[in-house]
């Protein structure tokens, strides 16, 4: 066979391959809304939109209008560069609940035009429970995962929803582990006994502990965790009480290095800035570590009540910046209730399983 019949044969084995390329990012994502009165999670004729309910792409938000319609143009966003990768998600308000998916990808997006909201009434009263886990480094495999699981069947009637504020792996997945893995997780929180929210840490990363950050896949940086457990920032309201959560990562140069990026932190500011003032503000995310001072401004100028934490693998109740911070130790050895009262808040700490022999540092 002659070089020119070798490079044909070739090319028209690779104009036959499927392409692997992501699907393209919408410009400008639109649609509605509403209330779900048959809570299939779908909007049908008669069903009614909300208003004044926010919107967000991570990085600024939109409010939707009498008719419950919204129309968001994502903006760039410095830690997630690879924009199909980035995410729209819904804040949703006090006495009311998702139906269905409450965050979308943009390149999962089937269509652009229509991407609705389903909400139902939901009775919402204070006193309320959370609960607060972190640090399973390995949620997938290990019997911490199965425990509280057992203890949220147990309590599930006295649980509002529950938190897990990252750190899923012992190391960060790779990208040919990134899909099973990451969907893993996401499939764990859809199953769990009640409703479950996850913040991305510094081991759920794909470019922190490796080089492969600057290849910009759609499962690079963030992109594993946004395929398939949801966004890194998000926030609603339950109760008259505003939760928010935040990610742990910031882009050096081309380095994703650990702690709170200035995007999370503007974020924040405008998140709260939406709120009636007085609203009780919890937020939860990896830890609170940052290299800008900005991030303590914000907590004291929105008057943040609690800031939730892991990765230092021990249980820290203080105060820093005029806010109260509360670590809890890793998975493997306690999780927490925050019982949230009309003033203040009571913390509960609960055995997981047996203390670990050794617990790995974060």
């Amino acid at each position: 066979m002659s070089i020119r019949h070798i490079i044909a044969a070739a090319l028209a084995l690779w104009l036959a391959a499927p392409s692997r390329a992501a699907e393209p990012a919408p410009e400008t994502v639109r649609g509605k809304v509403f209330l779900d009165a048959n809570r299939n999670g779908a909007l049908d004729p008669g069903e009614r939109g909300v208003a004044g309910v926010s919107i967000t792409d991570g990085i600024g938000f939109v409010v939707t209008a009498a008719d419950g319609s919204y129309s968001i143009t994502p903006a760039d966003d410095p830690e997630i560069p690879h924009k199909p990768a980035r995410v729209v998600s819904l804040s949703w308000p006090s006495g009311k609940w998702p139906t269905g998916q409450w965050w979308a990808r943009l390149d999962q997006i089937k269509d652009a035009a229509n991407l609705d909201f389903g909400l139902r009434d939901d009775e919402q009263t204070v006193p309320f429970t959370i609960l607060h886990a972190s640090d399973p480094h390995d949620l997938l495999a290990g019997p911490d995962s199965r425990a509280l699981r057992e203890a949220a069947e147990r309590r599930k009637d006295a649980i509002a929803f529950g938190v897990i504020t990252g750190d899923f792996f012992p190391n960060a997945p790779t990208e040919q582990t990134a899909d099973r893995e990451m969907g893993g997780i996401g499939a764990y929180a859809r199953r769990f006994p009640v409703p479950l929210f996850l913040t991305i840490g510094n081991h759920d990363y794909l470019g922190i502990y490796g080089p492969n950050w600057t290849r910009q896949t759609p499962l690079t940086g963030a992109g594993g965790w946004t395929k398939h457990v949801g966004p890194v920032r998000w926030s609603f309201n339950y109760a008259d009480t505003h939760i928010a959560a935040l990610d742990f990562a910031y882009v050096d140069g081309t380095t994703l290095r650990e702690g709170i990026s200035r995007a999370a932190i503007d974020w924040l500011d405008k998140d709260l800035s939406r709120l009636k003032k007085g609203t009780r503000t919890f937020l939860f995310m990896h830890y609170p570590w940052s290299r800008f001072p900005e991030f303590g401004q914000v907590l004291q100028k929105h008057k943040v009540e609690l800031v939730s934490a892991g990765h230092v693998h021990r249980h820290i109740d203080s105060v820093q910046s005029g806010v109260r911070l509360t670590t809890v130790a890793r998975l493997s050895q306690r999780y927490r209730l925050i019982h949230v009262k009309q003033k203040g808040v009571d913390l509960a700490d609960h055995a997981t399983g047996k203390p670990a022999a050794r617990p790995k540092q974060p």
